[in-house]
């Protein structure tokens, strides 16, 4: 990495840097003489740059305070979007028409019961309006009634037990009571299972046995799942068969999550299907998000444990939980299904978590998987080639206010004893005449004096030089510059400024790496030791506990004035201002790919609050939020 310092800058530090302090404060003897002899060799040189046009001026006037602008946008139709005004133009020209998540697809009653009449349990296809009846639900895994008459006869045994004991005569059974062939009607039938239970008096759950591993089985269904939440009242009633008959037990919900329903992944309470069911027992009341995102994880838990016909079938078997539904898309991805229900129930809060208030809005799914597209979130390029020439406001105090006259005026004295010299040449060389000794004289030491006088400023120049390109910055351009690796401070400032004056300060809370490296009275970051030591072993070891493939990055912001340190997968060109978080931005920093134009998602950082105005808002940008290379994001 290098930087753009201006050359005057670089010789005068050259000059200085022998006898610069150390760490404890201290200059070598050896180095003060060093750059004695250096001051000697380079002070005309340097007097006679300060006196070009050319030279970089020390102060640099108005500054831009917006962070350089990404030049991307996307411009490609969405496969899913909010409004359908934004969706891919039909092949024939229609009428659009508002269609998108709704909940009038609701089911107010089942279409068709199974009920007692007249002693025999027949399938009714146009059921009473206010019958009351029971909802069967059980595990294929048990019964096998795709193929098993057996089992088929013992669910509807067990059940027709059940309904009788309930003292109800009427009951809903999949199987039965749905469309018998594949199609639209079968779909709907599916999607709507939801609202039969939640019209259901009871749901009995039919089980082959009372061992607690069969319950378990049942609860680790993807499908049931929701049948059990969606049950009317507190309790979930199971029955068994026993030596002649069959006996019904009951559990409560909350009981259950303990022990019929598990989260692999969460051994604690605050589980997300715990949450799911004191949320739907009257306990707790969740958002909408809170709703969806423990339903996203209680159903991924399961997902892999249920046969799957559709990519989206997780989510086509949570949105019961849910206001609004969605249309079922055979060519959707487990991504793309659980983004277009989040849209249809929260459609601004799809990158949201609990904790963080989204900044920008999801307008659409992409066509490729993990892929969403944004609009009116901030964006700014992060440069990889150099640090650039530094626009800055500095304090102008009293070191700055004595050092500018020795800058502006060290080489005129030069100037003049050369053009004193040139001027009176002549009288050096006639000596005939009487008395012009004493005018040579005086010319002579005319001239010397002024050459004194450049030769005293130009020992000066360099702490002059020093003085007016250094000191507290108040001000600088802003920009997002990234490197590979790790620097220590002490090496990275005189690449930004040219010299190491305490300018540069990591950021406090940016990224979990300065977490460990506060300063304890203010809000400030300390230089992590493992990076202060320069000292490749620590580096090493750091990157042992990376995840696989990642990489360290340090990114300076030269607006703030901070550097942070992350890693990623790839080295990242654009960050996303995407939400506020506790005070804080929330960026997202990523990376592009060329050949579909989509962003993805390599790190998560924080930023302080006035990065905000000075990035540029942007129109539409697909991202990534996965790697296609890895299993769907769930």
């Amino acid at each position: 990495m290098t930087g753009s310092v201006p050359k005057v800058l670089k010789l005068a530090e050259w000059t200085l840097r022998p006898s610069n302090r150390d760490e404890n404060g201290r200059a070598s003897v050896l180095g003060r003489v060093q750059t004695v002899f250096r001051i000697l060799v380079m002070g005309l040189p340097l007097q006679l740059m300060l006196a070009l046009p050319l030279t970089s001026s020390w102060d640099d006037g108005d500054i831009d305070g917006q962070y350089t602008e990404f030049p991307g946008n996307y411009w490609k139709w969405p496969k899913h979007a909010i409004n359908p005004l934004d969706m891919k133009p039909a092949p024939f020209p229609t009428e659009v028409k508002k269609k998108g998540p709704t909940s009038r697809t609701r089911l107010l009653r089942p279409r068709q019961l199974i009920i007692l009449k007249d002693g025999e349990w027949v399938l009714d296809p146009n059921p009473e309006m206010g019958i009351s009846y029971l909802f069967i639900s059980y595990a294929n895994m048990h019964f096998h009634t795709d193929d098993s008459e057996a089992g088929r006869k013992m669910i509807s045994d067990m059940a027709e037990y059940s309904i009788l004991k309930a003292g109800k005569t009427a009951y809903w059974l999949d199987y039965r009571c749905r469309a018998p062939k594949p199609g639209p009607e079968l779909d709907r039938h599916v999607y709507r299972m939801c609202d039969v239970i939640r019209g259901a008096h009871q749901v009995v759950v039919m089980l082959k046995g009372d061992e607690l591993k069969l319950k378990q089985e049942w609860g680790s269904r993807m499908w049931t799942l929701p049948e059990g939440l969606l049950a009317a009242g507190n309790n979930i009633y199971f029955c068994t068969p026993e030596s002649n008959s069959f006996k019904i037990v009951s559990m409560i919900k909350i009981e259950m999550s303990g022990s019929v329903w598990e989260d692999p992944e969460v051994d604690d309470e605050d589980g997300p299907t715990r949450l799911l069911a004191e949320h739907f027992t009257g306990i707790l009341t969740l958002s909408r998000l809170e709703i969806l995102s423990n339903a996203i994880a209680a159903t991924g838990n399961r997902y892999d444990e249920t046969k799957v016909w559709l990519r989206g079938d997780m989510a086509y078997a949570l949105m019961g939980l849910l206001h609004y539904r969605i249309e079922k898309d055979a060519d959707d991805t487990t991504f793309q299904a659980i983004a277009r229900l989040s849209l249809a129930n929260d459609n601004d809060r799809l990158i949201e978590r609990m904790d963080i208030e989204p900044l920008c809005q999801v307008v659409g799914v992409g066509n490729e998987d993990n892929t969403v597209i944004l609009d009116n979130t901030r964006a700014m390029h992060i440069r990889w080639k150099n640090f650039p020439r530094m626009s800055v406001i500095r304090h102008y105090g009293m070191k700055k206010l004595l050092a500018e006259p020795f800058v502006r005026s060290g080489a005129w004295p030069f100037i003049f004893a050369i053009q004193l010299a040139i001027t009176y040449a002549p009288f050096f060389l006639q000596t005939e005449e009487l008395g012009k000794e004493k005018v040579i004289f005086s010319l002579s030491m005319l001239v010397a004096g002024f050459f004194a006088a450049g030769i005293l400023l130009s020992f000066v120049g360099p702490y002059s030089v020093r003085s007016l390109y250094g000191g507290q910055v108040q001000k600088s351009t802003p920009n997002l510059v990234d490197f590979e690796g790790v620097l220590p401070l002490r090496e990275l400032e005189p690449l930004v400024f040219g010299n190491n004056s305490g300018r540069l300060s990591y950021a406090p809370s940016s990224t979990p790496f300065a977490l460990d490296f506060r300063n304890e009275k203010e809000r400030i970051g300390n230089e992590p030791t493992w990076i202060a030591s320069n000292n490749p072993e620590d580096v090493e070891e750091m990157e042992k506990r990376l995840p696989k493939g990642h990489q360290l990055f340090t990114l300076v912001d030269t607006g703030s004035l901070t550097v942070s340190v992350f890693h990623a997968e790839r080295p990242p060109t654009v960050a996303l201002i995407c939400g506020r978080e506790g005070g804080i931005l929330r960026v997202v920093l990523c990376s592009w790919r060329f050949a579909n134009d989509c962003l993805v998602k390599e790190a998560v950082m924080r930023m302080p609050s006035e990065v905000y105005e000075a990035a540029v808002s942007k129109g539409w940008l697909k991202i990534s939020l996965g790697d296609a290379r890895k299993k769907p994001v769930v």
